[in-house]
């Protein structure tokens, strides 16, 4: 009897679990947020988010970073057919809000990143007045504020599957398909002209703290299996005994001329 008793909890409670891929997906504040969203074909409707993990650590990394986001490919291939990473009409962009209020990791309230097809040579983003950045940031909060509260797929802890049309879903900010009111001026996040580009596009990452021209923090690029990694600004000085050493080699090739 007290066996069946036992039969039965277990039964309940296998009942009751949680199905695979239904955990929350992992979040923190100050983390950089990715997105994916097609615009017609397959995959249309459903967009795609993953958080890349603290932007402190992006903007204070030394050398290249591969990501390990989980295999976040296989959630690509699904919802986007096999060839996403050659497609024209899917999107990805990168962007991210510490805080509209607080101080988090070094950024101060307000500090914006958002990313824009390119590199070091693409130029800045500027929001030139601090009600447009607190404007900005808050709007970055709201869908970090929904991705946080999502589903993690069964392919990725740190990846979600948002409908187009969810309410502060990534696809609702950008200008392109975004819902009113979360899009003033017709503008990704009420603030940018587009901070997205293809999958076989870099994108250049700024930082964006106070009324002067966004710092280049380094560029992200995604390859056809999604694996994601970025290349951080060199540092100065590594960049100065570079450049000392051509220097050196330059002069004794003269020399031995």
């Amino acid at each position: 009897m007290k066996f069946n008793h036992i039969l039965a909890l277990v039964a309940t409670t296998l009942a009751t679990a949680a199905p695979a891929g239904a955990a929350l997906v992992t979040f923190s504040q100050g983390d950089l947020l990715m997105g994916f969203h097609a615009t017609s074909g397959t995959g249309a409707g459903q967009t795609y988010v993953v958080d890349l993990g603290s932007a402190a650590s992006f903007r204070d990394a030394t050398g290249n970073l591969t990501l390990n986001l989980g295999n976040i490919g296989a959630d690509l291939t699904s919802l986007y057919g096999a060839n996403w990473s050659s497609r024209t009409d899917l999107s990805w962009g990168i962007a991210g809000s510490p805080s509209n209020v607080d101080s988090i990791n070094g950024d101060a309230a307000a500090t914006i990143y958002a990313s824009k097809a390119g590199d070091a040579t693409t130029p800045p983003w500027q929001i030139t007045s601090s009600n447009g950045r607190t404007s900005t940031s808050t709007r970055l909060q709201g869908v970090a504020t929904a991705f946080s509260n999502g589903q993690a797929t069964i392919n990725s802890t740190v990846a979600s599957i948002q409908g187009d049309t969810d309410p502060n879903s990534w696809r609702s900010y950008m200008a392109s398909g975004g819902t009113s009111g979360n899009t003033p001026g017709n503008l990704d996040f009420g603030a940018f002209s587009n901070i997205e580009g293809t999958p076989a596009e870099s994108l250049a990452l700024f930082r964006i703290s106070g009324a002067q021209a966004g710092a280049y923090e380094g560029s992200f690029s995604i390859s056809s299996g999604g694996i994601v990694s970025f290349t951080p600004v060199p540092e100065t000085s590594s960049a100065v005994i570079a450049g000392l050493g051509a220097m050196l080699v330059l002069v004794r090739r003269r020399r031995i001329a």
